[in-house]
């Protein structure tokens, strides 16, 4: 009997657990990503479209005046990198869908954050999914 119940349990678990891609370590993220700076969001821009009767989408770009660059050769630090990213949101009756929802951690101004992104300074930069602004830190954290 205790067997069904954990058994049970863990099935629960796993289908709870299949609403969002997993988070990626951040070996992979500097691995994989064309540029990784540190800086301070200036601003963020964003813009929210419902995208059907069960999601609302949210567009973004996150202005950050770069510090200091940990990989690339298109930025340096000073340099203003413009950032997209998006995030959807379940809006409909009854439980969301297992799905990618698209960024984590979105920073807000004046935080420091810690980026990894893919793309040049042509095309545009796009945060690399799902944690992309890996490290995050608002002002009042830091007076802490």
């Amino acid at each position: 009997m205790k067997l069904i119940g954990v058994v049970s349990l863990v099935a629960f678990s796993a289908l709870q657990c299949v609403a969002e891609i997993p988070k990626v370590p951040e070996s992979k993220l500097a691995e994989t990503c064309s540029h990784a700076f540190n800086g301070e969001v200036v601003q963020v821009y964003t813009k929210v479209k419902q995208t059907s009767a069960n999601f609302e989408h949210t567009y973004g770009i996150a202005e950050i005046d770069v510090r200091d660059v940990k990989k690339g050769v298109e930025i340096e630090a000073g340099y203003r990198a413009y950032v997209r990213f998006w995030r959807k949101r379940w809006v409909g009756t009854g439980k969301p869908q297992p799905d990618h929802y698209g960024h984590w951690n979105i920073p807000s101004q004046g935080d420091r954050v810690t980026v990894y992104v893919k793309g040049d300074r042509r095309n545009g930069f796009d945060v690399m999914s799902p944690n992309g602004f890996f490290e995050v830190q608002s002002p009042d954290a830091r007076e802490k």
